[in-house]
């Protein structure tokens, strides 16, 4: 019995880490982690902020912040700070603006481990990475249960300077992960090891989502990222219908008749301002003329009835020469010569 249910929790561990992202590769952690759920420790405040310094040998990608702590309030932080040299301090006095990259730590009670995501490359040198908060009205802790690993260089500011020590056993950690080589770790959320962006993983490695600016090819109609909601796309990346295909003025109008004639509204699916008419002229503005040329403004093409009326003229004048002709040749005395 005891070797059967032995098995079967290693079953579901196994199923928890395939269903769980695994945490980001640590470049560095203070220490290991103790047991969490406790509000105890030291505090952490806007007079009071924790803090651990690390060395990076070559240039790094980080991509995780993290801690063991407690929080109440939304004004928590984490970050990092330069340092000048292993046992340096960031710049005195603190500010958050001398920070390289800091990132909202969300409140939490009682206390447990969490990272945040960031994206920054860190070169070659000494940093602390701190923890605090920039209000009165957000306070918050680290618990000292953790065992150290090695001997951390912990730092402290208190009031309006950096302190050493202050501080032991507080787990701080900075993880590093690389999209694209087929292990989910946060803060991904997906992993396909493809540039494809029309699937279900982006080449972030983030999950596709209506607004990424990219369509989900078999899920999306479109997708316009911060424009949805504005042009032919929804906020639910579905097209608008009606959107698109006329310009101003859009849809097929219906001219006025003028005394002179009629006319009808223009074609407004060719991007035209279609239903405008002329009045008095019967003349629409902007019509087909039939001959595959737009006529505007009452002007006629070359497909006009100008060349017709000509035309008609000259069959005209060409009958009447043909009648005078005859009747001339019976009755000369009622036609002479001209």
């Amino acid at each position: 019995m005891k070797q059967r249910w032995t098995i079967i929790f290693s079953v579901g561990a196994v199923l928890m880490a395939l269903a769980t992202p695994a945490r980001a590769a640590l470049v560095f952690e203070s220490a290991t982690l103790g047991p969490e759920g406790l509000i105890a420790g030291v505090t952490a405040n806007s007079s009071q902020w924790l803090g651990v310094r690390f060395t990076l040998s070559t240039p790094t990608q980080v991509t995780w912040l993290g801690a063991h702590y407690w929080m109440n309030g939304t004004d928590g932080f984490i970050g990092v700070f330069p340092i000048e040299g292993g046992t340096g301090f960031p710049p005195d006095p603190p500010a958050l603006t001398d920070a390289l990259v800091t990132a909202p730590l969300p409140a939490q009670s009682p206390s447990s481990e969490t990272g945040v995501g960031v994206d920054i490359t860190l070169p070659a040198g000494d940093y602390a990475v701190v923890l605090g908060s920039t209000s009165t009205f957000s306070i918050g802790g680290m618990p000292v249960n953790n065992p150290n690993i090695n001997t951390p260089f912990y730092l402290v500011k208190a009031g309006s300077g950096w302190i050493n020590g202050g501080l032991n056993q507080a787990r701080f950690f900075v993880g590093s992960s690389t999209c694209g080589d087929g292990l989910v770790e946060l803060p991904e959320e997906c992993e396909d090891e493809n540039q494809d962006n029309t699937d279900g993983c982006l080449n972030t490695c983030q999950d596709a989502s209506c607004g990424d600016g990219f369509v989900h090819s078999g899920v999306e109609e479109c997708d316009e990222g911060d424009q949805n909601g504005i042009g032919s796309c929804s906020l639910a990346c579905t097209i608008v219908t009606g959107q698109g295909g006329g310009g101003p003025g859009g849809g097929a109008g219906t001219g006025g008749n003028g005394p002179g004639g009629s006319s009808a509204g223009g074609a407004a699916a060719s991007g035209g301002a279609g239903g405008s008419s002329t009045t008095g002229g019967g003349t629409n503005a902007d019509q087909d003329s039939g001959c595959g040329c737009r006529v505007t403004g009452g002007q006629r093409s070359s497909g006009s009835s100008v060349p017709w009326t000509m035309a008609l003229v000259v069959v005209s004048a060409a009958l009447r020469r043909r009648a005078w002709m005859r009747r001339r040749r019976h009755h000369p005395e009622l036609c002479p010569r001209r």
